[in-house]
């Protein structure tokens, strides 16, 4: 496979417990692993949550430290990025703002992990966001309920993927209505039978896979996936 610039988000430095750490690291790796040009950045107007003084404040230098700690373990350094976006003039730790940008316009892929990455004018330049959903059932539920902010949210995404094998088969009771969900496996969950697979991961990519008609659909990237 061609290497690609992909860009993962998540919440992780500002909500950094091990659960949400690891969810997101296994992506990291799993790319890096694939020979892709990885990188992560968290670009929120979401106030952190600092573990060591139980606060939800302004100040990111404790989700910048851990950040930079990960980046370190897990040979990200100098590939990662905190934009402050509930501050004045959009402060950022690890990369600047403008290698921000660049990177949403020119990356192959973009990872909204567990579906927690606000958009903003600067990342909606990209048609290459891919939203991958850790809680199988929650988004099905609001959209058979006509959740209006939910729909419209999911919308902007160029393809979708769930750990929630069974969406969209005969065994998942909620209608998926015009949504497409594509399976993708979380190493978190030890007690699957079947090992996670590169596969999985040349799924997602290929779901960003560049084109020139703008036109195409989110079904027909997809399709590619099957």
């Amino acid at each position: 496979m061609k290497r690609k610039r992909v860009v993962v988000m998540g919440f992780m430095g500002s909500m950094p417990i091990a659960g949400v750490i690891w969810q997101h690291i296994h992506y990291i790796v799993g790319l890096q692993r694939l020979h892709h040009d990885v990188y992560y950045i968290e670009d929120s107007a979401r106030l952190p949550y600092n573990p060591e003084t139980f606060e939800v404040t302004d100040e990111f230098d404790y989700a910048a430290k851990v950040l930079r700690r990960l980046a370190g373990e897990f040979d990200f350094k100098n590939r990662w990025a905190f934009c402050a976006r509930y501050l004045p003039g959009n402060p950022t730790a690890g990369l600047p703002l403008k290698k921000i940008r660049q990177l949403y316009r020119e990356a192959d892929a973009i990872l909204n992990v567990c579906g927690t990455q606000e958009f903003n004018d600067d990342l909606l330049v990209s048609d290459r966001i891919l939203y991958v959903e850790s809680d199988p059932g929650v988004e099905q539920i609001k959209i058979d309920k006509g959740v209006k902010s939910t729909i419209e949210y999911l919308r902007r995404h160029r393809a979708l993927f769930t750990f929630g094998e069974n969406i969209g088969t005969k065994s998942f009771p909620v209608p998926t209505h015009e949504f497409k969900w594509l399976p993708t496996f979380c190493v978190s969950f030890p007690h699957r039978k079947k090992p996670v697979k590169h596969l999985k991961w040349r799924q997602i990519l290929n779901a960003a896979r560049r084109v020139k008609n703008l036109n195409e659909t989110v079904g027909a990237c997809a399709a590619r996936c099957k």
